[in-house]
């Protein structure tokens, strides 16, 4: 059974799920390679375009300075006579020509891979979203639901900024800086090595103010899951929260995870404005040695030595640009580790291939079947058969192992110990994939979502005609209600439009338009008064004649219409009535 991701968890897993959430973004990118390598090119035209204009610097200001062509400035710079006769007029032009160049190039670099950034958060999202409904219940029991929104939501864009905004920033600004190196080494390269003296000083700094930032980082990113999840679960109260007049206590309740947020941000806050301070010292230091080399230097040509210096503080703003990418990918970082995490646990199983054509016809048992919740022991050997055309209600009072039998049978929760035996044949394991294809459950608060009555019918059945839609409303008595609505079907509604008796008709209709051999209901009319309820019976006897039906009941008139009572006791199958 998954336990909680706690901070241990990320620190002694910490190989194993960057390993796991690298091997992800290398697929994710594999499926935009195409476009992604038009954005390289770009990029590349982008650097050679700011390596060409630090090349005519130095021409232009020394032809101008010195009233000659700039032309003979750069033809004796690149060495290439055909270039001395170059008129300002046409140098005007390369320089015009360059910024154009430059300027489509980024343009076509950025349309390029922004559009392939959006696709990859497209995917990350799809296949977060589908790693969260594949995880076991027990797994949705540990983790709170608003720490797995956040992951969802939050985590997902900083892993899609790690895969393309930070990562590109930062191979963008590394070949510009490598252009003007290049450039800086060519003209001046004693020179050059006194100025680069400082760098590796500067990624060491670069090193470890990125490991401080990752750390807070992580820090703030397991708070705003707890605080998502404190939310949530205030706000999904909000009735209770409201009638208590406990609105102080929530906003308490959400101080500290939300100090703690800010606490952890203002670290990471502080520690990244140190970058400015070190690029700017170093950079300044560097420029301050190379000034002071050339006083005593004699012979380098005016060109080259304007034309360098612009190189160097045109690398200025790439070096300054790496530091910030660097610690932009230490935060994406941490919340990749977060999924990563949520990747490596186990999913439901799917249904087995030698399982595919196996379909419920006539009964299915269970037989010694034992279910644990950690070390709290909910069902124990309990022994049940349900026949197709016959209805099993379960009683007994709360917490008696009566949902948790249900969840067993729908395939919702796998036991520990028992077996199954369907029409007869047993079955290796426990099929969770299989049993949810052969079970139609409804909840006591059945799902209803903030989209039309007819789509919420047709939930999990896509294909249920309207007449169908219509007459499982009528069976459950919604047919007066229907005809109240303005749109009929088309009529939006939402679990805040409804009554709790509403809701559970309707969770009660979509069941039944499901060609499920097995209908499980946990306490269907419990929101219903007598007349409703004698629908909802009239419903259930009806699906009887074609399914096994099981009924979580305490009221009787539900258990009047039961072929076999089964009555449960701290998970203990203490009375089984004969059939009527």
């Amino acid at each position: 059974m998954p336990r909680p991701l706690s901070e241990s968890d990320t620190e002694g897993r910490g190989t194993t799920a960057v390993l796991v959430g690298d091997r992800l973004l290398r697929q994710l990118l594999f499926r935009v390679r195409y476009r992604l390598l038009l954005g390289i090119i770009g990029l590349l035209v982008v650097a050679a375009s700011d390596a060409f204009y630090a090349l005519l610097s130095g021409p232009l200001l020394t032809g101008l300075l010195g009233a000659k062509s700039p032309g003979q400035s750069l033809g004796g710079l690149i060495g290439s006579p055909s270039l001395a006769a170059l008129s300002l007029a046409t140098f005007g032009a390369l320089l015009v020509g360059t910024a154009a160049i430059k300027g489509i190039a980024h343009v076509f670099q950025a349309v390029v891979i922004g559009g392939a950034s959006e696709t990859v958060g497209d995917l990350l999202r799809r296949e977060t979203y589908r790693c969260l409904l594949e995880l076991p219940l027990a797994a949705h029991r540990q983790l709170p639901r608003g720490e797995l929104i956040t992951r969802l939501v939050d985590d997902t864009h900083r892993v899609q900024r790690l895969a393309f905004d930070a990562t590109l920033s930062l191979l963008r600004a590394g070949v510009v800086a490598l252009a003007l190196s290049a450039v800086a080494l060519w003209l001046a390269p004693r020179l050059a090595l006194i100025c680069f003296a400082g760098l590796p000083l500067l990624a060491l700094t670069i090193g470890w103010l990125t490991r401080r930032v990752r750390t807070a980082s992580r820090h703030a990113q397991a708070e705003l899951g707890e605080l998502g999840a404190q939310a949530e679960q205030g706000l999904a109260a909000i009735r209770e929260v409201k009638s208590a007049g406990a609105e102080r206590s929530e906003i308490e309740r959400l101080a500290q995870h939300s100090a703690d947020i800010a606490s952890w941000a203002r670290r990471r806050i502080a520690t990244r404005a140190f970058s400015p301070l070190v690029n700017e010292t170093l950079a300044a230091l560097a420029l301050v040695l190379g000034l002071v080399f050339v006083q005593g230097v004699d012979g380098l040509q005016p060109e080259r030595l304007v034309s360098f210096f612009t190189a160097v503080v045109l690398m200025y703003r790439p070096i300054k640009t790496i530091s910030q990418a660097v610690q932009e990918l230490a935060v994406a970082r941490a919340s990749s580790e977060r999924l990563a995490q949520l990747y490596q646990l186990p999913s439901d199983e799917a249904v087995a291939d030698q399982l595919a054509e196996l379909h419920l016809h006539a009964a299915l048992e269970l037989r010694e079947v034992t279910f644990r919740y950690g070390e709290t022991t909910a069902l124990a050997q309990v022994e049940l058969s349900v026949a197709i055309g016959k209805v099993v209600c379960l009683i007994g009072p709360s917490g008696a192992g009566k949902s948790t039998l249900a969840n067993v049978l729908c395939g919702l929760e796998p036991p520990v110990a028992g077996s199954l035996v369907v029409d007869g044949r047993a079955i290796e394991g426990w099929p969770l994939g299989w049993l949810r294809q052969q079970a139609a459950f409804v909840p006591q608060q059945p799902l209803i979502f903030r989209d039309s009555l007819g789509a919420n019918l047709r939930y999990g059945t896509p294909e249920i005609e309207d007449a169908a839609a219509l007459a499982a409303l009528e069976q459950v008595g919604l047919g007066q209600w229907l005809d109240g609505l303005p749109s009929g079907l088309n009529t939006r509604i939402s679990a805040e439009s409804l009554s709790g008796g509403e809701a559970q008709r309707i969770g009660i209709a979509r069941a039944l338009l499901r060609p499920r051999p097995l209908l499980v209901l946990d306490e269907p009319s419990a929101a219903l008064d007598q007349q409703n309820e004698r629908a909802v019976i009239a419903a259930v006897r009806a699906a009887a004649k074609t399914r096994a039906v099981v009924v979580i009941a305490h009221r009787n008139a539900l258990r009047e219409i039961a072929d076999q009572i089964v009555e449960l006791d701290a998970g203990r199958l203490v009375e089984r009535r004969p059939e009527r």
